[in-house]
């Protein structure tokens, strides 16, 4: 082999460098872990005062609300989270072309399911109140959509404080509407109201913050990056819908058996639940992206 061919052949041979990291693991672990121990602190305040005011009835209705919206951004959201975060740690410029398709897709996809998952909850036999409180809660999932996709960019270049800050300042809010409306006597819908409002303020400021730190075209769209993101997200969604759907259609099973007191009893222990699982969510959410950065190592 001569020294030219040698030369050309260690060269496609060895892997592209990661891009710098802004953040260390540790600086990353401290800010989700501060973000996470003010979002379960408030949550927890909220889940003592919640029940409560609403009274059984009343909280099942928003369990039955959230159980629809967590299907809704689960099935809408394919996986491709977790498809961009890894990409993004591989390769930041290849993953940048992608990102304006992934916007338009998840808002797209989290129209269309909320609408799909709106209707069912109408030919489904709720009440006219609890088929409101569906509709105000998936209405919320588009606008998660584009939390989710802002959150994975900035979790790919291992920048997570941002998503921490938003996430707290989210349940800020919905604990503040909560005591608002407790004073007022105002009732349900206002709280899912102001979540709704909540989610559209934080989504575009959370998508302008993950272009600081990964620039990319908004207003693009490619079907060959929409085909590319939805066929290999799969798998990550394969795993994900397992996790939602245990958490998730247990709610809407004792809403059909028992009704919505039942549920409103269930939903408040249920929720303390997912909620103690933000130690391990920690854990991953800081190593995963530097795990994907190692393909360039060992692929």
């Amino acid at each position: 082999m001569s020294s030219g061919a040698a030369a050309t052949e260690i060269q496609q041979e060895a892997p592209t460098p990661p891009h710098r990291r802004s953040h260390t693991l540790r600086q990353n672990a401290i800010a989700v872990f501060s973000g996470q121990l003010v979002t379960w602190t408030l949550t927890a305040i909220t889940l003592a005062l919640l029940p409560r005011y609403l009274g059984p009835e009343r909280m099942g209705q928003m369990g039955i609300g959230m159980s629809y919206q967590m299907l809704v951004v689960t099935f809408a959201g394919l996986g491709m989270g977790t498809l961009i975060t890894r990409d993004i740690a591989r390769d930041r410029a290849s993953a940048a072309r992608l990102l304006g398709t992934a916007v338009w897709l998840s808002l797209a996809l989290g129209v269309i399911g909320g609408l799909i998952a709106a209707v069912i909850a109408v030919l489904s036999g709720y009440s006219q109140t609890t088929a409101i409180v569906v509709a105000l809660s998936v209405a919320v999932a588009p606008f998660l959509m584009l939390e989710i996709t802002a959150g994975a960019i900035l979790q790919g270049v291992e920048v997570m404080r941002f998503e921490a800050m938003w996430d707290a300042a989210a349940k800020v809010v919905l604990l503040l509407a909560l005591l608002v409306v407790m004073f007022g006597d105002w009732g349900l819908v206002p709280i899912l109201v102001a979540m709704l409002a909540t989610a559209a303020v934080v989504s575009v400021p959370a998508l302008a913050v993950a272009r600081r730190y990964l620039p990319f075209r908004v207003f693009s769209f490619s079907y060959e990056s929409a085909r590319y993101l939805i066929v290999n997200s799969l798998p990550f969604f394969m795993v994900g819908i397992f996790l939602v759907l245990y958490m998730a259609v247990d709610a809407l099973q004792l809403s059909y058996l028992s009704g919505e007191r039942a549920v409103g009893i269930y939903s408040a222990p249920a929720r303390i639940f997912g909620t103690l699982l933000f130690v391990p969510n920690i854990v991953i959410l800081v190593t995963f992206p530097r795990m994907a950065a190692a393909h360039h190592d060992h692929p």
